[in-house]
């Protein structure tokens, strides 16, 4: 068992500096990944003494289950990140303030909370997770241009920049003409040029399920309520 363990162990931090260097971002890298840190919690949860009471297992750190719940949502599996966080151990969960901080990253974009999203995580976190945020950050990004440009043929600047993640409006500019959007300064809005989704391979169903969740918390949390 521990032979095993200290396989995975190893095709973790093989698969992880992959994918932190730029060179796993594909879907296939990161399903593997995330297969590899299922079956990691699986044997070290086998290998660990059990009983009630029973402390965690020495490998199933706070850590793990961070960099295993930003896996997921790389990898755009929120269901999967939404059953971790429900098994991780309660112990863990209240000791780490860094764990509760990585769902919040998680449940803000399960409730298609953009600006919410950004905001998590914008906050300060550990070196070991840092790169793996970062990452999150830009597919999160890239993934809501393209809803925006199937979305809209126009949107206003201050929901794109809150979609977006962008706090300041030359940030905006800059990643809009990135994509060769149009921005109209004077009267505040954005018109998204259609682009072709080239990292993604969901079907037209998850697509279209995923857009229209979009739309409607957007339209939610943009409606003007008269007295």
């Amino acid at each position: 068992m521990e032979a095993l363990l200290e396989k995975l162990q190893s095709a973790q931090a093989r698969l992880l500096s992959a994918v932190t260097a730029g060179r796993g971002r594909e879907r296939e890298t990161l399903r593997e990944l995330a297969d590899t840190l299922q079956e990691l919690e699986l044997v070290a949860q086998a290998a660990a003494p059990a009983g009630e009471g029973a402390a965690p297992p020495s490998a199933l750190t706070p850590t793990f289950y961070a960099s295993f719940l930003l896996v997921l949502l790389l990898a755009e599996d929120l269901n999967g990140a939404r059953f971790l966080w429900k098994r991780i151990p309660a112990t863990l969960k209240s000791e780490s303030e860094t764990l509760c901080k990585t769902w919040g990253i998680g449940k803000a974009l399960w409730q298609r909370d953009f600006a919410a999203a950004y905001n998590a995580m914008d906050q300060p976190w550990p070196q070991e997770l840092q790169a793996l945020v970062e990452l999150l950050r830009a597919s999160t990004r890239e993934s809501t241009a393209e809803l925006l440009s199937a979305a809209y043929s126009t949107i206003s600047t201050h929901d794109a920049a809150q979609a977006l993640g962008f706090a300041q409006p030359n940030d905006l500019l800059e990643y809009c003409a990135s994509l060769q959007w149009e921005v109209d300064t004077a009267e505040q809005f954005v018109r998204p040029k259609a682009r072709s989704p080239a990292r993604r391979d969901t079907t037209g169903l998850e697509q279209l399920e995923t857009l229209s969740k979009y739309v409607l918390h957007l339209e939610q949390s943009t409606v003007v309520k008269l007295p």
